[in-house]
């Protein structure tokens, strides 16, 4: 199985790249917090490009997530919201690390 160089103890098998489109952030600020957000939502086995968030409420999320240790999925509306940002995760399948 072929090592990666980056990680040289470790072998990847099957890794899938989804690029899928997502709301993009008004002003050039929030990027991080956005970026935030769609990992929550990655995490909480939600799909990123159906989450239309409510962006005056994120930063204040955040903090509270921060504070509380407990993250929570971001402040979301029904709301059209344009959506012209990429957003990239990978999928790995299988992981061996061996050490």
């Amino acid at each position: 199985p072929p090592r990666s160089t980056l990680f040289p103890y470790t072998t990847l098998f099957r890794s899938v790249i989804n690029s899928v489109p997502v709301q993009q952030q008004i002003g050039g600020s929030d990027c991080g917090v956005f970026a935030v957000a769609y990992l929550i939502e990655l995490l909480h086995g939600h799909d990123p490009s159906k989450s239309r968030f409510i962006q005056k409420q994120m930063r204040s999320h955040m903090l509270q997530c921060l504070e509380s240790e407990c993250w929570k999925p971001f402040p979301k509306g029904g709301g059209e919201n344009k959506c012209s940002a990429q957003v990239g995760y990978v999928i790995q399948s299988c992981l061996d690390i061996t050490m």
